[in-house]
Parts: C-alpha cells; structure tokens; sequence
C-alpha cells in the first residue's frame, strides 16, 4: 500500500507540475504580447505584430483607416501568416476612437465550408489595440465582420470573397512547394465550356504536386479525376485520381508530373460523369504556377520572413513558479517519505522507587511433618505394661 500510495503521489506531483508550467507560461506570454504590443503601438510600427509567426505575406490583406462618423473612427489590419504547415490571420484593431470603448470587440468569420465562427477580439495592453489570431483550414472566406457592442464597425461581405481556398495555404507556398487547394460547391451533366488560356511551354521539368479539395455539400461528393494539359486533357485517367482522405476529409492526390509547361491547366470531373462548374454552370479551369523548389525565392512571391522575437525575458515568470513548486513538493516528499521518527529519550528522577517487602519463605510441608510428629513422641507416655516390658 505505501508503495502504491507513493506512486499515486508522483503521478499527481507530475500532473499539477505540468499544469501550474503551462498556466505561468500562458501567464507570461500574455505580458509579453501585452507589454510588447503596446511598445509597437506607441512607436506605430506594427513589425512585432507581423513577425509573430515564422513568415508573412508582405503586402496585408487589408490596412486602412476606416472613419464612419465624427465619433467613431479606427485603424484595421488584417496580415496572413504561416508557421511551420499551419496558417493564420492576424486581426488588429488600434486607435479606436467610440464612446464608452469596452475591453472585446466581436469578430465574426463566415466561410463556404466552416459556416460561421466568432471570435472576441481582446483589449491586451494599457495601449488602445485589439488582437486576435485566426487559424486557416482548407475553406473560402466569404464575409468579415467587425463589431463593437451592437455597432457594426466594420463588415466585408463582397461576393467575390475575402480570401479563396487557393490563396489560403500561405505555408505550403513558403515552404515551395506546388500544393493546388480548392472548394466544389457545384456539379453539373451540361456544363458550359468557357474559353481559358493555356499555359506558356518553357524547358521539361519534373514536379511534385498535392492536391486537396473539399465538396461544401456532402450530397456532392463523389471521386475526382483531373484532366489538363499534363495528360492531353484525357478523361477518366486513374494515374490523376483523387480519393477522399479519411483523417481530413479531403479529396486528395500526389502526384509527380513531367512537363514543359510552366503551369497547370486544369479540370474536374467526378466519377459518375459530372464537370465542376461555377454558379452559372461554366467549367472551372484551374490554373497553377509551377513552382521549381531548386530555384525557389520568397522575395519572389511577396513573402518575408519574420525576424525573430525575444520572449526569452519574460520566460522566466514560468521558471520561478516551477522553481518554487519543486521545493514546495520536496518538503513535503522529504516530511511524508524520508524523515524517520525520533526514538523517545530516556528520563531520569531523584526519587527512589517504592520498597517491596520481602517474601516470607515458602513453608516447606515436609519439615513441618516432622516436627509433628516429634511433638507427639515427646507427649507421649508409656504405660505399666509396656514399661515391664
């Protein structure tokens, strides 16, 4: 039992040490965003802000100062970012000018696939700033909507789209790599044949090309073939098949293709017949510039990396609250385990302890006999007879 009970004991040291790690970290990450952000804000220069992840896309998506009547008035910036194979929007909302400002904003996002999602953009710092991150899936954001209470601050709802399902995986292209992404939101037996321009011909190359597409509408799914100028726009092909992925749900193919273009053209088609098609039932042509990972360039494509950002200052906050869980769990593991019982110590006293008294001898049976019967020779006395005898 005292086995299992130390046991347990270490499981839940570990346990508690691990979570008190992750709440002071999280502690003092948020002063450093907090304490670094409104350093940014005061210089007006919003590089800490656009270096929070590993790469950027250099022009953002939007930045503007945006005036919607003498009282209320505001600066937005919206910057694309990636980190390692994931992707993100960075929300800032700085110089916010509005009777009675509370310390959230709503941030509302409306996607083709994702549906709606809401998120409360936060007052950090002691500066007048809003942040918040937004990861990226496989989507087309269709509507941004910014809100301050039940003032609408700012709203993008174009039917053009905010940002497409093709433009979203900033990593992939940072990382060159040919990655072609998409949403099918129709499918048609008539499709119209609109007129497309092919690719320009440049010296043979081979590439390595993924692709992922989503169906917005279960009711459409199906298996995707491709056909372009890679294949002679062949039909039904199964070396460009796309099965659907189980852990994504995405229909997803790679493939290396060897080609003297120098991008792709491309349709789908689904496995019973039909041609992915836009609204109005036209063909949708996909077109990819291929990327040639030897002589790859971010310069090339509007991307910089981000200068690297010292938190190590403010990591120590983590450090000394773990710190002090460790002696904290020492003591108390040295006082339940380890210290061992005091033997009790001797006491000594002047008084001397009460005198027994003494036993009296155990009378012995056999000697008392004998006495009795040598008192019953001495009383006795002879008679005339016997003393003539």
């Amino acid at each position: 039992m005292k086995t299992f009970g130390k046991i347990l004991f270490g499981i839940v040291v570990i346990l508690v040490g691990l979570r008190l790690y992750s709440c002071s970290y999280a502690s003092a990450f948020n002063k450093y965003i907090s304490e670094e952000g409104d350093k940014a804000i005061v210089n007006d220069d919003l590089s800490f802000f656009k270096n929070r992840f590993e790469v950027y896309l250099k022009n953002p998506l939007i930045e503007e100062t945006i005036t919607l009547n003498d009282d209320v008035s505001f600066n937005l910036h919206i910057y694309q970012q990636a980190y390692q194979n994931d992707n993100f929007l960075t929300v800032l909302v700085d110089n916010l000018s509005i009777e009675k400002a509370s310390n959230t904003l709503d941030l509302t996002i409306v996607s083709t696939i994702g549906g709606t999602r809401k998120f409360e953009m936060l007052r950090i710092g002691k500066e007048n700033w809003y942040l918040q991150w937004v990861q990226l899936f496989l989507d087309e954001i269709k509507e941004i909507k910014i809100a301050h209470g039940d003032d609408i601050l700012y709203h993008y709802d174009d039917e053009a789209g905010f940002l497409g399902a093709s433009d979203f995986d900033l990593a992939a292209l940072a990382a060159g790599k040919n990655s072609i992404n998409g949403v099918i939101t129709k499918t048609t037996n008539n499709p119209v044949d609109p007129n497309f321009t092919d690719a320009s011909v440049g010296e043979e190359k081979e590439y390595e090309v993924r692709l992922n597409f989503a169906f917005a509408d279960k009711d459409l799914e199906d298996e995707l073939y491709l056909s372009g100028n890679f294949n002679n726009w062949q039909e039904n092909d199964n070396d460009y098949l796309l099965k659907k992925d189980k852990k994504t749900g995405y229909y997803t193919a790679k493939i290396k293709i060897k080609t003297d273009y120098e991008a792709l053209v491309f349709k789908l088609l689904t496995k019973s017949g039909k041609t992915i098609t836009d609204k109005d039932n036209n063909i949708i042509y996909y077109t990819k510039e291929l990327i040639d990972e030897e002589n790859f360039d971010l310069a090339n494509y509007n991307i910089e990396k981000s200068e690297k950002l010292n938190f190590s200052k403010y990591s120590y906050y983590s450090w000394i609250a773990l710190g002090a869980y460790i002696i904290v769990i020492g003591v108390v593991s040295y006082l339940l385990f380890f210290r061992q019982g005091k033997k009790p110590k001797a006491v000594y006293t002047k008084e001397q302890p009460p005198q027994q008294k003494p036993q009296e001898p155990q009378q012995n049976l056999n000697i008392k006999a004998i006495e009795e019967i040598k008192e019953r020779d001495d009383s006795y006395k002879p008679s005339d007879a016997e003393e003539e005898k």
